[in-house]
This record gives structure tokens, sequence and C-alpha cells, in this order.
């Protein structure tokens, strides 16, 4: 048998990352909670926690009364600083709608660097100056000389990934596109006018829908600087329109059995759009139809289907999967696998390699021995494989902070 890389970490078959713009958040009380109950099994305020790994995103500058970096309290900005240290908010959702200068922008990393934060995904927020977008979230946070520029400073600073408001209802992406999940026999009208939709952005010739024809995760593209950055895709697959299904209230209509399932049956890797913080009830956004469904996909990462994780974790995942180069050498007693990996490369945590026999397998990195190497069961292809370990990020201590 031929040594070949795994899809996914053994042993799921897909993986998702809910990837949530802060909007509409109303408070450190509320942020945080919501995060203790994603990551953790803690008693929290929206009930006992559900233990995944889910990220949030962060901004500094918008109008009160909703949560961000500089509205919040110093217990507040301190949590935050360890969240983004931990990797658990791990995307920067621009520098916020009262952000309109290079010097707020400046302002706002400066404050990163001096605490030792680091985020590398950058996420357009709707229509603000400093976007990078050029079309579905203008901004001119990437032209020379606009009052907004900050390319250079971002990217110098350590954003990698980019989201520039593309999006699609296909669920799964690096895989054939398919339009199953989009339709609904409940809703026929609003789910067709969905699925056109989307049919049409396979058609178009526009550079707008280039991902979406692709059905591509991830881009190596540039900004309007000239800076080299890889854009990402989001998805999702509402039926009644993805903006409308991208908030905790919808996410129960998105996060079903039938998503799911197919996310695994076509082993598809995407990144979920939504806005966990806006809801009907905005201090209590989790209602018990969204803790079902939160539940549900809890139950799949648990039966080792979906792997859910940070959005950075994933796009760095997809793209080591991607970039990776090996040798191998049959030896008299073993099988040697050796690993090529540059300092600049994505981290290969869970990276997954079939081969013949586990047990006398031996992987090395740049000459080094990986010396606690997960040795695997034949999966659902009835393979066996190695794996090196996949850890879940580790969740900080979090203090209870006050509605303000």
């Amino acid at each position: 048998m031929s040594i070949s890389i795994r899809r996914f970490p053994y042993p799921f078959q897909a993986m998702l990352a809910i990837c949530s713009d802060l909007d509409g958040t109303p408070d450190g009380h509320v942020y945080f909670s919501m995060m203790r109950y994603l990551n953790t099994f803690e008693d929290t305020p929206f009930g006992s926690g559900i233990g995944l790994e889910i990220g949030n995103s962060i901004y500094f500058n918008v109008a009160s009364p909703q949560f961000c970096y500089w509205n919040t309290s110093d217990v507040g900005r301190a949590m935050a600083r360890r969240l983004i240290r931990s990797g658990h908010i791990d995307c920067l959702h621009s520098f916020g709608s009262r952000a309109t200068t290079r010097a707020d922008a400046a302002r706002a990393l400066e404050e990163l660097e001096k605490h030792n934060c680091l985020l590398q995904v950058w996420v357009d927020h709707a229509k603000v100056p400093t976007n990078f977008g050029s079309d579905v979230t203008a901004g001119t946070g990437d032209i020379p000389g606009s009052l907004a520029y900050h390319a250079d400073l971002t990217t110098s600073y350590g954003i990698q990934y980019v989201w520039r408001g593309r999006v699609t209802s296909i669920i799964g992406q690096n895989i054939q596109r398919n339009f199953r999940g989009i339709a609904s026999i409940a809703h026929p009208l609003a789910s067709c006018k969905t699925l056109v939709k989307e049919f049409a952005k396979g058609l178009s010739s526009s550079t707008q829908y280039t991902m979406n024809r692709n059905n591509e995760l991830i881009r190596n593209t540039y900004l309007r600087n000239g800076s080299k950055v890889k854009e990402f895709l989001r998805f999702n697959p509402y039926w009644g329109g993805i903006n409308i299904g991208a908030t905790a209230d919808i996410l129960p209509e998105v996060l079903t059995t039938r998503t799911l399932n197919w996310l695994i049956k076509k082993e598809g890797c995407s990144v979920l759009y939504t806005h966990l913080g806006r809801a009907i009830d905005p201090q209590h956004p989790f209602s018990p139809r969204t803790k079902v469904s939160l539940s549900l996909l809890s139950e799949y990462t648990t039966q080792g289907k979906i792997l859910v994780t940070t959005t950075r974790r994933l796009l760095d995942y997809c793209l080591a999967v991607k970039k990776v180069q090996f040798s191998v050498s049959p030896l008299k007693e073993i099988t040697r696998i050796d690993i090529t990996k540059d300092q600049t490369d994505p981290p290969l945590d869970g990276l997954t390699m079939y081969v013949q026999d586990p047990a006398r397998t031996k992987v090395y990195m740049n000459n080094c021995e990986i010396q606690n190497l997960q040795k695997n069961a034949p999966d659902h292809t009835g393979r066996p494989s190695i794996s090196l370990p996949w850890q879940k990020l580790t969740f900080p201590p979090i203090e209870e902070v006050p509605h303000a």
C-alpha cells in the first residue's frame, strides 16, 4: 500500500469551524459566558457547557453598548487578551465601525503587540473604512494614501488569512460543488431563490465569484497594496439566504442532521458564517433550540465524525495538508517517513497518513524522530494510519464579568 495523506485528522471525516462575528454582542458578560459555554463543560449562565473548540472575533472601536475591546472594562480587556493568547479569540473583525484612520489601526495593533497577542485571521466587518474588500465589504484599508490605510501595518503584525465577504450556500469546501442541502421542501419558494443565487455565482465570470465557482476554501491573493495574503470562503446553507441565516436564533436550521451528515458524506471542510451574539434576546443568545443544535454538533465530535475547531486552526490544517512534503524510505525493519517543514509553514498538528503497518513506521520531521506518534486502527476506508497528535486548545480560567 502506498503512503498517502488522509484528508482529516483520524478518525474524523470532516472539519468545521464556527466563525462568529461579534456584531450585536451586548457586553462582556454575554461574550465571555458564551465562550465558556461553547468551550468548556463548566456551569455557565447559559447552562452546562458543551465542551467544543469554538473561537470568536474581536474588534476595538464600535458604538456603545456593543462589546468591543475599548468599550469593556480592564478586567474584560485582560480576559480578551488571555483568550487571544490561548487561541480562542482568533479573528480580528476589522478595527470596528468607529475606527476610521491609520492612527486608529496603529493604536489597536500596538496594544496587541504590547501584550504579546497575535491574531492571524482578518474578517471584514459590514462596510467600514478599514476593510480590505473592494466589492462586497467595500473599504480602503489596503489602498496606500487613503485615510484608513493600514494593510502594511496589519500584515507586518502577523495577519495571514483574510475574509473579504465571500460566502457560499454550498455545504463543504475543497470538494466538488453540489447544491444538495440548500433546497427545503417546507420552504420551496425561498429556498429555490437561494439555490438560484448560488447557481448564478457559479455561472458568473466576475472575479467576485471565483472562489464560489471553484468551491475552494483558501486561495492565494493580493491586497491592493501588493501584500500577499490567503483569502478564505465562508458558508451558510440556510434555505432563506446566507445573511438571514447568520444569527444564533437561526443556527438550529443551519446545524441540522442533514447538513452535518452531508458534510461527512462528502468529506468536506467548512468555515461557518454566523453571529452568535446576535439574537432576539441578546442577553440570552442561546435559545433552547440553539442549545440542542450545538449539542448535536458536540455529539458528532465526540463520535469522531466532525472535528470542530477554531477558524485559524482549520485554515492552518487545510493549508498544511496542501503544502506538506515528505519522502519514504523502506528499510529492513521499518518504513521511515521524512517530513520537511520550514518555520514559516503552518503547524502539522493532526496530520494523518495512511500506511501499511503503523507499528513498523517511524516519522521524522527535519531529521528529528516524532516520539508521540499516534498509531490508528483501520478507519471507514479499511486502511490503518498514523497521526501527529492533535491537541485541543486549553481554555483559560474566565472570571465573571459584569453587564457593562
